[in-house]
Order: C-alpha cells, then sequence, then structure tokens
C-alpha cells in the first residue's frame, strides 16, 4: 500500500482527510466494520487489495467482499470517487479482475 500512495500524486500530506476510516451512518447495517483505506478531503476513497490468485478467483463469491462493496456504492456520490487498487506485482490480470467484479 506504501508503494502505491508514493505513486500517486493527488496523495499528499494535504489532501488525505483519513487513513483506515469507517463508514458513517446507515451503512453498518449493509457490513460490520467496513473500512476504507485512505479518503482524500475531496471525498476520493481508496481501497488497496493485496490479493493473489486465490483471493482474486473468490471475490464474486465472498460475500464479505460484496459487503464491503455495496458499504462503498452506499456511500459513493460517484463512481469516479471511488478507487481500487490491486497489487500487480501480486497478480496482474486486470481481465479477471474486471470479470470477478461483473459476477458480483
Amino acid at each position: 500500500m506504501l508503494r502505491k500512495i508514493r505513486e500517486t500524486p493527488e496523495i499528499t500530506a494535504t489532501s488525505v482527510r483519513k487513513f483506515d476510516g469507517v463508514f458513517e451512518g446507515e451503512i453498518d447495517k449493509i457490513g460490520v466494520n467496513c473500512r476504507f483505506d485512505i479518503e482524500l478531503v475531496t471525498g476520493k476513497k481508496f481501497e488497496y487489495k493485496s490479493y493473489g490468485a486465490t483471493s482474486i478467483s473468490s471475490i464474486s463469491s465472498s460475500d464479505a467482499f460484496f459487503r464491503q462493496h455495496l458499504s462503498y456504492l452506499e456511500d459513493a456520490k460517484s463512481l469516479d470517487l471511488m478507487v481500487y487498487e490491486f497489487d500487480k506485482l501480486k497478480f496482474s490480470d486486470r481481465d479477471k479482475i474486471v470479470k470477478q467484479f461483473r459476477k458480483m
């Protein structure tokens, strides 16, 4: 995650509102303890995933991942404010990740 933070120019000391933040309000009813990794002052949220092949292949069948994703969607004012970053050093096949999200 630190590598990705360093590689993302919009993440700076003055642009970060929260690290490891919890969703507020009614969202807790969807998933308990759903957290995002970074929220910027603009409202943009980043979620970093360090998944290998096994975890990637279970995204579409994971109830916990589904609930977390619903929390993100519920909270998002725009999909442009929601960023999932998968560690390409652990899994670099973007098409398989997209396929799992579509199956979800």
